[in-house]
């Protein structure tokens, strides 16, 4: 009995050493760069009436990407693929600036009443340009990291938008070891822009992620939450089409720490409604 007391007072002692991989290194440090690289998956349907909202599709603790998409009268299954590479520079202990563009690869199966066809497109999707800083560390309270970015570039249903988006966000955690609460919050605003048949604005959309991380070791943290995602309806030519929606998808996700500053994570996100999509993540950064 004394033997396996003495053997769980280890082992918790272990499990308070570890910092879930969740909140490191979200600044790179002062005059230190972070790279950023990930790859993610996702697979999305829509039936009947296609409304041109965009597929969101988060790609990082502070970025996602919007897949455009087609008006029209259609079903539609579509398998893409997004590649994203991104670099931070510490501006200071406190504060980054960062630039990231993202890669699409697409396969769409489409039937409308009259057609059916199979297309594979690939385009860059867009390009963003921000800054974060942290406001709080967690050492007595909770931790505060602010982030606010620009679209350089952006690819929309037929043409190229610059500089028509912004988003801000803020990740607030608080470690208790070996356990980590996060809450990721992101807005995004869409400007209108042209498209060839008339002015086209995407729905703004809210993100909230709270996220629970457990440190299973020094390397290896899990974790679980949930993803509330609403969007505004997009306009055309000032019209609305479609309706305001709302998703609440769980996600779950597995990090690994190669060593410090090198860390990899894979999320995954599960369909759970109609016209959900369901999508899986590697994302690797390494700080230098």
């Amino acid at each position: 009995m004394k033997f396996l007391l003495f053997f769980f007072v280890i082992f918790c002692a272990s499990l308070s050493a570890d910092m879930p991989l969740l909140v490191e290194d979200l600044v790179s440090g002062k005059g230190k760069f972070k790279l950023e690289s990930s790859l993610s998956y996702i697979n999305s349907k829509s039936q009947n009436l296609s409304t041109g909202d965009p597929i969101i599709v988060p790609i990082s603790n502070t970025g996602f990407v919007a897949i455009p998409s087609s008006f029209g009268e259609s079903e539609q299954e579509n398998d893409n693929l997004i590649g994203t590479l991104g670099v931070n520079y510490g501006i200071s202990n406190k504060a980054d600036l960062y630039i990231r563009g993202s890669y699409l690869g697409s396969y769409r199966q489409q039937k409308d009443p009259n057609t059916s066809a199979n297309t594979f497109t690939h385009k860059p999707i867009d390009g963003w340009l921000g800054v974060n800083y942290e406001f709080l560390k967690d050492d007595s309270s909770v931790g505060v990291l602010g982030y606010i970015e620009t679209a350089l570039y952006e690819k929309n249903l037929d043409k190229s938008s610059y500089l028509h988006s912004l988003q801000v966000g803020s990740i607030v955690y608080k470690s208790i070891d070996p356990v980590v609460l996060v809450l990721n919050t992101t807005y995004r605003y869409s400007h209108k822009r042209k498209s060839k048949d008339g002015t086209y604005k995407p729905g703004n959309v809210l993100l909230l992620h709270p996220n629970v991380g457990f440190a299973v070791n020094e390397w290896i943290t899990l974790s679980l939450g949930f993803e509330w995602l609403h969007q505004r309806a997009s306009r055309f030519d000032g019209r609305k089409e479609g309706l305001h929606r709302s998703f609440l998808q769980p996600t779950f996700g597995l990090g690994y720490g190669f060593s410090e500053g090198n860390i990899l994570n894979l999320s995954f996100k599960a369909a759970t409604q109609k016209d959900s999509n369901s999508s899986a993540t590697l994302h690797w950064s390494y700080t230098f």
